[in-house]
């Protein structure tokens, strides 16, 4: 059987589904995976799959869509799939209408987060856009065989916009991350020493971690800033901002000004990093203030493998990782005191930060596992027995 996967980052495809496409591989599935030219094709191949790139525009762009929908269906009707499995906005809808102008007999793809898009904001851009992409997203749906979805509430919303039939959505949580690779033991020494040095963190110095892909305002930047001057009488702990610039997005920040609210206990990581493990295993606690919905935070389901204690917001995705009071707290998004306050009471508090990461472990085995994510897509979105 050949399955197609198509996304719209190679370093997405490789660091969140090469588990998926690995354990396809080994259940004896032909993969061959789209994604735009970079650094990360390359890793893509050595999985075992085959590998064909285009071009995706990052944002909306008429011209630049039409010519990705033209170089899917071209390649489509050249290439024949028993499924094809698209991931992120523009291949769910763009690849769903090719697959099916192509005669692609199953059709999937996944939700993995509403995006600014649907977001709730007063922006004429967004108000221009939302339309066009519900009526888009209504019309190639619609075409689809199934429809995973990462959490109960997105779920709701497009069923309820009429964007997606209920009896093709499947519920699945997360990515599905590999236990075996992401806990503490897989984390050297020398790794540790390596990222210290790098950043002056005093050894013994407890963290207080949040790890972001991008440096946008939308993921509670501002309030972990804010949060962290609050507790600075926290004597012997460091807050640690890993978020990797990006200046192209709608809620990108002016880094000049956001550099002089930074206080002395914390620290910003600027630097890109494709391996973030060793940020997880000196981390204390995890924390991401996201002030919009999520998919499932990927950062959190990696800190929860990581056996640590989570604090977020209580927003759509970011609630699926946390039972509040059992393996970390949700606090209101945008609200500083109350994330100052959670943080303050797991770093004064050695037994229920080490309880409450074993519970986070716990969870991550039962929830996340990509072992029970590979049963569920081959059984339940792929619909093979």
């Amino acid at each position: 059987m050949k399955i197609l996967l198509i996304g719209n980052e190679a370093f997405s495809m490789f660091h969140f589904r090469k588990d998926l496409i690995s354990g396809l591989i080994s259940r004896g599935y032909d993969i061959t995976v789209i994604v735009p030219p970079g650094d990360y094709v390359s890793q893509i191949m050595a999985l075992g799959c085959k590998v064909h790139t285009i071009q995706f525009s990052r944002f909306i762009s008429p011209l630049q869509d039409l010519l990705l929908f033209l170089r899917l269906v071209f390649f489509l009707k050249r290439n024949k799939y028993d499924i094809v499995h698209n991931i992120t906005i523009k291949p769910n809808i763009y690849g769903g209408l090719a697959a099916y102008l192509c005669g692609v007999p199953k059709i999937v793809s996944l939700i993995s987060g509403l995006g600014y898009i649907f977001q709730e904001t007063t922006s004429f851009k967004k108000k221009i856009l939302t339309p066009i992409v519900s009526f888009l997203y209504r019309l190639s749906l619609r075409l689809n065989t199934k429809v995973w979805f990462q959490n109960p509430d997105d779920m709701a919303d497009f069923v309820s916009k009429g964007l997606v039939s209920p009896d093709k959505t499947v519920l699945l949580y997360g990515s599905g991350i590999n236990l075996e690779e992401f806990q503490e033991d897989n984390v050297t020494e020398e790794k540790i020493k390596f990222i210290t040095n790098k950043l002056g963190i005093i050894p013994g110095e407890k963290i207080v971690l949040m790890v972001t892909a991008r440096l946008i305002l939308t993921k509670g930047l501002l309030e972990f800033i804010e949060a962290s001057r609050k507790c600075k009488n926290l004597k012997g702990w460091r807050f640690l901002m890993v978020s990797p610039l990006d200046e192209g997005t709608y809620d990108s920040v002016d880094v000049e000004e956001m550099k002089k609210l930074i206080p002395s206990n914390l620290i910003w990581e600027s630097d890109f990093h494709s391996n973030i493990k060793t940020f997880f295993k000196m981390a204390s606690i995890v924390v991401l203030p996201s002030k919009v919905r999520e998919g499932v935070p990927r950062s959190l389901i990696e800190a929860l493998a990581f056996s640590k204690p989570v604090v977020t917001t209580n927003v759509i995705g970011c609630r699926e990782v946390v039972e509040s009071g059992v393996n970390g707290y949700l606090v209101p998004p945008g609200d500083a005191d109350a994330l100052a306050n959670a943080i303050s009471d797991l770093a004064l508090d050695d037994k229920k930060r080490e309880i409450f990461g074993q519970k986070s472990r716990i969870l991550a085995e039962k929830k996340f596992s990509h072992k029970n994510l590979i049963r569920d897509i081959q059984k339940k979105l792929y619909e093979i027995t």
